[in-house]
């Protein structure tokens, strides 16, 4: 059990992912902490935010910040100048770099993905329910992984849970200590959708046997609406894990 400082939040590795999230943000008092440590000095610039998504995701530095620039001119990204009066990166700024850098084919195409990305909306598939877990339609929590939930926000608010803010580890990087456990982000183009999935892979005691297949904890699918067909046949997949939003999360705290 971790206890948080200026939360009324405890840690608790017992907990699946989804409890975790959702009895953390459960308290507003909770998240207006995390912003209120969030602001000023504590947000990186738009320079080290674009070199942390490129260096955990294997991209070209170069490409990333072509990118972040489109979305900051679609207004999608804090504006400023730069140097020491550069605009500080925020949680959504960082949500919406990491919608363009992940499910835009091209630099070009970065207002229209954010435009078609950024309001899809969360619906859950399949979780494992355990005692504190309430039936989700009588789920009161609707900030985060309640059905409907739009991707920026989910994302910004899963950010703000990779901020180390309260200590030198993040509530996410804790959940994600137990290496069997793992986020995964799957985002598909042309047709706007993406999924989201905690596994758990069951090591055998064994070591020379492979282990047993993961096992879907909470899982479902950003979805748009109805919506015309895609213009190409072609699907694309990008996949993005945990370590990518802590890594994030990390660079904002700086």
């Amino acid at each position: 059990m971790i206890p948080l400082e200026g939360t009324d939040y405890v840690i608790s590795h017992s907990s699946c992912f989804f409890h975790t999230v959702r009895s953390f943000f459960c308290c507003s008092t909770n998240k207006r902490a995390l912003y209120a440590r969030c602001r000023g000095d504590f947000m990186a610039s738009i320079g080290k935010l674009v070199s942390a998504i490129a260096e955990i995701e294997g991209l070209d530095e170069g490409a990333v910040k072509l990118i972040a620039r489109y979305a900051r001119e679609a207004g999608y990204i804090s504006q400023g100048s730069y140097g020491p009066g550069a605009a500080r990166m925020t949680p959504r700024d960082a949500a919406h770099l990491l919608i363009a850098v992940n499910a835009s084919a091209l630099a070009k195409d970065v207002a229209r993905t954010l435009k078609d990305y950024c309001g899809l909306r969360w619906k859950r598939q399949k979780w494992l329910v355990d005692d504190e877990l309430e039936d989700a339609r009588d789920d009161p929590f609707k900030s985060i992984f309640a059905e409907g939930a739009e991707l920026a926000r989910v994302l910004e608010d899963l950010i703000l849970l990779a901020t180390p803010i309260f200590q030198p580890k993040s509530i996410l990087e804790e959940f994600f200590l137990d290496d069997r456990m793992r986020m995964t982000i799957e985002w598909r183009r042309p047709y706007p959708s993406v999924s989201f999935s905690v596994t758990c892979i069951d090591y055998p005691d064994n070591e020379d046997e492979k282990p047993i297949h993961e096992e879907i904890e909470q899982g479902g699918f950003f979805i748009s609406g109805p919506a015309s067909q895609p213009l190409s046949d072609r699907v694309d997949e990008v996949s993005i894990s945990h370590r990518t939003l802590i890594a994030v999360g990390k660079v904002l705290a700086i």
